[in-house]
């Protein structure tokens, strides 16, 4: 083969990808995957994680929204250094429609900026609330995937996004006390009646053996304890290189030549894409409607917070 030969054909393929790929958002009823990235306890890296794969992501051809959902401490636009102008708050308060408070990211991700202090999400009266699931409609039609980053722990807000979401990945590092908490939030979603798939994660490890493990062990425990079936999906390795994109608020995986971290990321977003799309799980709409139906019940019984923050 000709390099001009090799050149049309993967000009082709690449096509073919593109049409394939608009057949599926155009036939597809079932909307956008939801994906909530949560942690057991704060400190682990999940927001830093939550980031910097929506922008592997973007940049393997999906279309992403990221929704900064701790209402805890919002701050998934500090990491990418974006200022927003409104944020949720301004959708539940009513003076801005959900696609107003859209702000652009790198390579054309899209974040929906988060506000501390939702409470208010439990007292929004059906007509306020109906409008503003109704607003996320528009959202399903303009992406594949919405990821959301929630606090950390096990208060109200955090399992409501997780419980009502398509797929659960849970951060956590090879600490005992991350472990510990991690381990808690699986329990505290299957107390809940969570059926959906837990998705593991075990950030900052000092190679893959160690993460495996890690992962193995937890994964078992929670077989073993709750009969809960944990899939590791990946390993990310202790990297000077986030740090240093954190301090420029710059995203890790843009790091040249690429750092173990942004080639675990990297790995980590092709699990995800070859993973099978969830059923039933009705797109962006469906999802803020079952956060909110989850969110005022656990909030009526009064769940217990391990933590916010990540």
């Amino acid at each position: 083969m000709t390099a001009k030969q090799a050149d049309h054909l993967r000009g082709w393929i690449e096509a073919q990808g593109g049409r394939i790929r608009e057949q599926i958002r155009q036939g597809g009823s079932s909307g956008a995957r939801v994906l909530a990235i949560t942690s057991g306890k704060g400190g682990v890296g999940k927001t830093t994680l939550a980031v910097n794969l929506a922008l592997d992501l973007v940049l393997k051809g999906e279309r992403v929204i990221l929704l900064d959902a701790d209402l805890g401490l919002a701050n998934v636009n500090i990491l990418l250094g974006i200022e927003p102008r409104h944020t949720l708050w301004d959708v539940v308060e009513g003076s801005r429609g959900l696609a107003d408070i859209v702000e652009p990211g790198p390579y054309g991700l899209k974040l929906v900026p988060g506000a501390s202090g939702l409470a208010a999400l439990a007292r929004l009266d059906p007509p306020t609330l109906d409008a503003l699931v109704s607003g996320f409609r528009e959202l399903d039609r303009a992406c594949d995937w919405l990821i959301a980053d929630t606090g950390a722990g096990i208060a109200p807000g955090v399992l409501a996004f997780s419980l009502a979401a398509d797929a659960v990945l849970v951060v956590t590092q090879p600490e005992p006390t991350a472990l510990t908490d991690a381990y808690g939030l699986i329990k505290a979603l299957w107390a809940e009646g969570y059926t959906g798939a837990v998705q593991l994660v075990v950030n900052r490890v000092r190679n893959e053996r160690q993460g495996l493990e890690v992962a193995g062990r937890l994964k078992e425990l929670a077989r073993r304890a709750l009969g809960v079936e944990v899939t590791p999906v990946g390993v990310v390795r202790d990297d000077p290189a986030v740090h240093h994109a954190l301090m420029r608020q710059a995203a890790f995986i843009d790091h040249q030549p690429p750092g173990p971290a942004a080639q675990d990321i990297h790995r980590l977003g092709d699990q995800l894409l070859g993973r099978a799309r969830p059923a039933g799980g009705g797109g962006i709409r469906g999802f803020m409607a079952r956060m909110f139906d989850r969110y005022r019940a656990l909030a009526a019984e009064d769940v217990p917070s391990s933590g916010e923050g990540g």
